[in-house]
């Protein structure tokens, strides 16, 4: 192994910076990438096993120390990276902020079987429990805001 490759995972390790941000590139209507322009940092975000439940799919930013949470539920036939991407930067100068993608939606939890705006809320409610979110501030979009009121 040379002295640049490592078992840690990328992030990982002395000096790492936390949290990883992906770079959002604006597309032109030909399909291709605009390299002259950068949009907002976005949060990579990771997977999570609910248990009973499946395995979803969250992104997250600390925040200040002792900061409340907010969580953030996108819209219908959209993801928490899709509906919220303007706002992570912005809200974690105040707020640890936590946007998962609901069932039947990006990476969120699969089924075959019909689901109910109840059972997006469960998820989050079991989510926010793993994660050790004893309170939160729940803020919808759309098909969010509903779940959001079922919190």
């Amino acid at each position: 192994m040379s002295g640049d490759e490592s078992n840690e995972a990328p992030g990982e390790g002395e000096g790492a910076e936390e949290p990883k941000l992906a770079s959002v590139t604006p597309l032109r209507r030909t399909g291709s990438a605009v390299p002259e322009e950068e949009g907002p940092p976005i949060p990579l975000g990771r997977r999570l096993v609910l248990p009973g439940r499946g395995t979803t799919f969250f992104r997250e930013l600390e925040g200040p120390p002792g900061a409340p949470t907010v969580v953030l539920l996108h819209g219908w036939i959209a993801s928490g990276g899709l509906n919220w991407y303007k706002c992570f930067e912005p809200l974690s100068e105040h707020f640890r902020v936590i946007a998962p993608d609901l069932r039947g939606h990006g990476r969120g939890i699969r089924s075959w079987r019909r689901f109910r705006l109840s059972d997006c809320a469960d998820d989050v409610a079991v989510m926010c429990t793993e994660l050790g979110v004893e309170s939160a501030i729940f803020v919808g979009y759309s098909m969010g805001g509903p779940v959001a009121q079922l919190m």
